[in-house]
């Protein structure tokens, strides 16, 4: 009965380990994250439950810290939502890539919305 017990929770921890690292692959994805940027510039969107809110504050800090590297000259004076606007624009002109790593698509769309001119 031991051995059986030991081998049910051996295999319940593999799949508990197993959905945990799936779920995590997934977060990174631009599938799991771009519902949550929409609903950060949705000004109708009602009030987000606090993982929700995480989740879309997660959204607003990747595109503003992307957005913030030297390969990005993005004009003075726009707000968070409008960076975040262009980063689901480009996205969603590019729906075959959803399942890429969301911080590369945003760093592509920030970079092709505000490129820098090169250093003579």
């Amino acid at each position: 009965m031991r051995t059986i017990m030991a081998m049910l929770l051996l295999f319940l921890g593999m799949t508990y380990v197993g959905s945990a690292a799936k779920a995590q692959a997934d977060q990174e994805s631009t599938t799991f994250l771009l519902p949550y940027c929409k609903e950060f510039v949705d000004s109708n969107a009602p009030m987000p439950s606090t993982v929700d809110a995480q989740w879309q504050g997660f959204c607003a800090g990747m595109v503003v810290g992307i957005s913030s590297v030297d390969t990005v000259c993005r004009p003075g004076g726009l707000t968070t939502s409008q960076m975040v606007g262009v980063v689901i624009a480009y996205i969603e002109a590019r729906p075959a890539r959803m399942h890429e790593h969301f911080m590369e698509l945003t760093r592509e769309a920030l970079q092709a919305a505000w490129p820098c001119s090169p250093r003579r």
